[in-house]
């Protein structure tokens, strides 16, 4: 079994917007063009690192992990300090990063509005950078 991983955009300039991915990867949130989920354009948000976090999402669940970002990673209020390594998510969770704020839905099933992503396709992560 796989987990889906959605992170649905619920504050900050992507706010609307879903990211959704089906299957293991890792992949890196911040402003850098290597970045998967990245404000971008008109939605640069200059509180959000270069590479300020990490997603790692295993067969049997899904970590995140701070990579030294100025303004921090958060995970329901609580900082992630990058020495304590990675954290794992939880469905119902939700991540602070700069002015972006995310829900964490984990196997939560998708509607059809929803498109998932595949990190390894640079088709994907150009529309990532854009939804």
């Amino acid at each position: 079994m796989c987990t889906c991983l959605t992170l649905t955009a619920i504050a900050g300039p992507l706010a609307g917007r879903r990211f959704s991915f089906s299957q293991p990867m890792t992949f890196l949130v911040g402003r850098a063009p290597d970045c998967f989920v990245r404000p971008a354009g008109e939605d640069l948000d200059m509180t959000v690192s270069r590479r300020h976090c990490a997603v790692e999402i295993d067969p049997d669940a899904v970590y995140i992990r701070d990579l030294k970002s100025l303004n921090g990673t958060y995970v329901n209020g609580e900082p992630l300090r990058p020495d304590d390594g990675p954290r794992e998510l939880f469905d119902g969770d939700w991540i602070k990063m700069g002015s972006c704020d995310f829900l964490v839905t984990i196997d939560g099933g998708t509607d059809k509005d929803t498109e998932f992503l595949d990190a390894a396709d640079p088709a994907a992560r150009e529309l990532a950078a854009c939804i």
